[in-house]
């Protein structure tokens, strides 16, 4: 591995972690301060990420997000919740793609990009609200 891609990893880790305790010391969330570091260093300061640095590091931290998510479940869990969690999916898929498709089409005018987009909308990530979940230690049927 590159000197650089190191010096990347490193200044990405340090300045997320530093900047993301200072959001949780003001009450909150250290994820803002993570998405903040990476606008910053990013295109503000156009950090040149070598070609599939990026897709990279994704894939390992949604890799360690799933992982602390599978650890916490059980089978007893998945039962009790599988209703639950099912209806809350349909639910979940149905309201964002039908959100992103008005709010897209009403600005734009365009169907087949309203289309577009709000099929995409509901293939997205559960990292961000699982780790605000785990941070705020949420309690509740669904968390």
């Amino acid at each position: 591995m590159e000197i650089k891609v190191l010096f990347i990893i490193g200044l990405l880790g340090t300045a997320g972690y530093l900047v993301g305790r200072g959001f949780i010391k003001l009450g909150l969330t250290g994820i803002l301060g993570y998405l903040i570091v990476g606008f910053i260093l990013g295109p503000v300061f156009k950090l040149n990420i070598p070609k599939g640095f990026g897709e990279i590091i994704s894939s390992f931290t949604l890799s360690l997000v799933g992982y602390t998510i599978g650890i916490s479940f059980s089978f007893d869990f998945l039962k009790e919740m599988g209703k639950k969690m099912v209806i809350v999916l349909i639910v979940e898929v149905i309201v964002t793609s039908l959100c992103v498709f008005f709010f897209i089409y009403l600005i734009s005018k365009n169907l087949p990009l309203s289309i577009l987009l709000s099929s995409l909308s509901s293939a997205t990530a559960p990292a961000g609200t699982i780790a605000v979940l785990r941070e705020w230690k949420a309690k509740g049927s669904l968390t």
